[in-house]
């Protein structure tokens, strides 16, 4: 059965160039079939995740916003807390 959250990740193969072969991911699954996050930061595309972005995918790709895990990185591009 599919999941009815909304979709925050997208996994592809490097190999798979033609992106047949794409899996989508809420948060929960993310944690119930990956494990979690990536613990190597090379395999997230993307350097840092805004407050508001979190917030907004907390909101929209969870059925459990209050215990939502998200990937160990910063806020700001600079590593600085935004305001």
């Amino acid at each position: 059965p599919s999941c009815p959250n909304v979709a925050c990740s997208v996994y592809q193969s490097t190999h798979d160039t033609n992106c047949t072969n794409a899996y989508f991911s809420c948060l929960d699954c993310q944690q119930s079939d990956y494990g979690g996050w990536p613990e190597d930061k090379s395999e997230i595309p993307m350097a840092f995740m805004t407050k508001q972005h979190r917030e907004t995918i907390r909101q929209h790709c969870t059925r459990n916003p209050a215990n939502a895990i998200f990937p160990d990185l910063p806020t700001s591009l600079n590593g600085e807390e935004e305001e």
